[in-house]
């Protein structure tokens, strides 16, 4: 049995997130829908949380699995620069996952347990905090801090390490206010200092030195992904409107860095729309694909997020915008759809044929 695993791709981390991220776009685009029948919408998107989740998790157990069994093949991946940022999709993927989970405790917990019951989301943050902290670390100190290890190529997945622990920031509605908002504003402010400075250094990489090697075109998508996830964590724990408030909640701040994140989320956009083109001529790298799921599912957000930020409907003048962003948000969900359905379809197959069947897979 041992031996079935060692076939298990990298990569499987990466669709799990991709699962689990194309539950919470669909939740926030069910919400667009006018005259929405609440009781079905919560029905719906409750079956596609569970759905992603279940999915998600089995995915992340395989996965697990493997690193037990061999460790070693770990400990050497995080000595190589193309694949030391692929190891910390793992700290994403259970976020995103804790994620789902403390959504259903809030729609489905009576009031009387829920908030003993997010304290176990809260606990697993903490935890995979510290770890990607780390992690962290230990990518600066090994990669960073040698030049000749980002002086040639540099690989999106990079921002994983750098920029990836912000993710948790967008879960804070969903956790109950257990945790102090400044906790989530520090971690913000971390993965922002290196943001600035990664970002335009990996965009002049991908206009002047692009990867020479194929199968690394299609985890450029990822690029997509950090402003997005930096702008949706600051427009969730920033905001001078919230309730829950820190000297950091300033009007004129939040709307100096929201527009400064549009920008950037708008050229990842049309970075990961490059990409995409790119990549889907690659028919030998399926198995990469995997790279463009979660990308779609948090610009989609990200993208909504904006509009009713930006362009609220409420405003007359505005309906036309918001609904433009609307649709390119629709566009960037269907795509994640339909990556991750295809994703998932080859990876079940592989598992299967690697873990049961022993028949050569195909792709």
């Amino acid at each position: 049995m041992k031996a079935r695993f060692k076939e298990v791709p990298l990569t499987l981390n990466s669709v799990a997130l991709g699962t689990i991220g194309l539950a919470g776009a669909a939740d926030l685009l069910i919400q667009k829908i006018p005259n929405l029948n609440e009781v079905q919408a919560f029905r719906f998107t409750l079956f596609v949380y569970i759905f992603c989740i279940a999915l998600a998790l089995f995915y992340m157990i395989i996965n697990a699995i493997k690193h037990i069994y061999y460790y070693k093949s770990v400990k050497e991946n995080l000595k190589k620069p193309n694949t030391i940022g692929s190891f910390g999709i793992n700290f994403l993927s259970t976020l995103a996952i804790n994620n789902g989970i403390s959504w259903i405790i809030n729609k489905c917990a009576s009031d009387e347990i829920k908030h003993q019951l997010l304290y176990i989301p809260n606990l697993i943050v903490i935890l995979v905090v510290i770890a990607q902290f780390i992690y962290s670390i230990y990518f600066i100190k090994n990669i960073l801090m040698k030049p000749a290890n980002w002086q040639g190529e540099v690989f999106t997945t990079w921002f994983v390490p750098l920029v990836g622990i912000s993710i948790c920031i967008t879960h804070i509605q969903n956790l109950g206010n257990i945790l102090p908002l400044l906790f989530f504003q520090i971690i913000w402010f971390w993965a922002f200092a290196f943001f600035i400075w990664f970002f335009p250094l990996v965009l002049y990489k991908f206009f002047f030195k692009p990867h020479p090697n194929s199968a690394d075109i299609p985890s450029m998508a990822i690029f997509a992904s950090p402003a997005n996830l930096m702008a949706l964590g600051f427009l969730v724990a920033f905001d001078p409107s919230s309730t829950v408030k820190t000297v950091f909640n300033n009007q004129i701040f939040y709307n100096i860095i929201s527009v400064y994140l549009f920008c950037l989320s708008s050229v990842g956009i049309m970075i990961y729309m490059v990409i995409l083109a790119k990549t889907l001529r690659l028919h030998r790298l399926k198995m990469s694909w995997s790279a463009l799921t979660f990308p779609a599912s948090i610009s989609a957000i990200g993208t909504l997020k904006f509009a009713d930020l930006f362009f609220h409907s409420s405003n007359t003048n505005f309906i036309g915008i918001n609904e433009f962003f609307t649709a390119v948000a629709v566009v960037l969900f269907t795509i994640s759809l339909c990556v991750v359905a295809f994703i998932n379809i080859i990876y079940l197959e592989l598992l299967f044929e690697k873990l049961i069947s022993k028949k050569k897979f195909k792709y």
